[in-house]
């Protein structure tokens, strides 16, 4: 995509209707004001030195990171670069899921399950400090910017945390579960480790995060799968156990905590969506069985049903419920999100829509790359922040949770019970 000139960017941002859309008192934008410091507000802050001495170690860190990204990207060529985004795009929450719902419909729908939660968990807590200390991405230059993908924090990396806990999560299940030979063992894990490895190399080479931040991300990848493996198997016996309403009830309020105590912080980034997006369709892959759809017991996959099913069924189960999934996303959020922004304008609510915004302002929105001008305390004199009641409501935040907690649904329950009434 080409990048807009200085000149468009001026022009851009002079638009009346766009300024009257996201007015800067109350949308702060401090790549406008190229010239001036700007403070960057994180809920830590509330901790006062404590924060500020974190904040700042950790980017010192960031940093320090430059030298070692500079030499990975000495490398790079355009076949590199292909094979870095490859890699990168195993690393986003589509992806994953789209593993989730595999294991689910096809092979093993417990540990799709699991991996379902797991996933949660690993948003949660990526997130949850992102914005909690919203530290800032290796300035480019020096690092080459390879990718756009740096419209959020960097601390910790996301891709390196759930492309760490993910795939050992799928190794130390397969070998406890499965009958595996030392070549099929061998096979797995190096297709595993090369995912693990690539992935982080991805986000250094393309210039996206530190070394900091990968390594950040790796460590918390770790201690989730210790603490995640320690509880598992405990969480879907309580799932397969569950027969009245009282037992389903922490699946759903469990996420709804979590997000209850996420941290926000104000201007919006893209953390907390995507934790409502996951969280949502996690609860109802869990909560949907109270529904008992078709079915008194949990549904198998197609090769636990019918481990003799010809290749044709399996691909006819993703593509009769890829179908399904995707045109309900698409009515559900229509539906959703015109409900939602009624509802919000009856009440006379401020409201705006976050996608919408960054699609309007693209290139120009609050970089998150460090700059010189960054402050992360308080600027005497500085602008006033928007009032708590000056700031809008997203209406992306509901109508994603009710579109994701269908999404969810139709994988547990609805597509399997597609799958039971068709045969396949």
């Amino acid at each position: 995509m080409k990048r807009a000139s200085s000149r468009d960017r001026a022009e851009s941002l002079s638009d009346p209707q766009l300024l009257r859309d996201y007015p800067l008192d109350i949308f702060p934008n401090w790549n406008i004001n190229a010239g001036d410091p700007y403070y960057v507000k994180a809920p830590i802050d509330k901790l006062g030195d404590v924060a500020f001495h974190i904040r700042t170690h950790i980017t010192a860190l960031i940093l320090a990171g430059n030298t070692a990204t500079i030499f990975v990207q000495s490398f790079s060529s355009p076949g590199l670069t292909k094979l870095a985004f490859a890699f990168s795009q195993l690393g986003f929450e589509t992806f994953f899921f789209g593993l989730t719902v595999i294991a689910s419909w096809l092979f093993d729908a417990r540990l799709g399950r699991l991996l379902a939660a797991l996933l949660s968990l690993c948003f949660f807590v990526s997130g949850a400090i992102k914005v909690a200390l919203s530290l800032p991405r290796p300035p480019a230059p020096p690092a080459k910017r390879l990718s756009e993908e740096d419209r959020d924090w960097a601390w910790p990396s996301n891709h390196a945390l759930v492309g760490t806990a993910f795939p050992w999560y799928i190794w130390l299940y397969s070998s406890a579960n499965y009958d595996l030979s030392f070549a099929q063992s061998f096979l797995l894990l190096a297709v595993l480790f090369t995912w693990n490895v690539g992935v982080a190399w991805s986000r250094i080479y393309l210039g996206v995060h530190s070394p900091c931040d990968v390594l950040g991300g790796w460590t918390l990848g770790v201690l989730i799968l210790f603490v995640f493996g320690g509880f598992a198997l405990k969480l879907d016996a309580a799932y397969v156990a569950a027969q009245t309403a009282g037992d389903y009830t922490w699946f759903v309020f469990l996420p709804a905590i979590l997000l209850a105590i996420h941290p926000r912080a104000w201007p919006e980034t893209q953390s907390y969506g995507e934790v409502v997006c996951v969280l949502s369709g996690t609860m109802m892959i869990w909560a949907g069985r109270y529904f008992r759809l078709g079915s008194e017991t949990p549904y198998l996959s197609l090769h636990e049903a019918n481990p003799e099913a010809p290749a044709a069924d399996y691909l006819l189960r993703m593509i009769v419920g890829t179908f399904f999934i995707l045109l309900g996303r698409i009515i559900a959020k229509r539906i959703t999100l015109a409900v939602v922004a009624g509802i919000y304008a009856s009440l006379g609510l401020p409201y705006y829509s976050y996608s919408e915004m960054c699609k309007r302002l693209d290139s120009f929105q609050p970089t998150k790359r460090f700059t010189a001008r960054m402050r992360f305390r308080p600027i005497p004199g500085g602008k006033a922040e928007p009032a708590a009641d000056q700031i809008p409501y997203d209406i992306d935040l509901p109508t994603k949770a009710v579109v994701y907690s269908f999404v969810g649904f139709m994988v547990a329950e609805g597509c399997p019970a597609v799958f039971a009434l068709v045969g396949i």
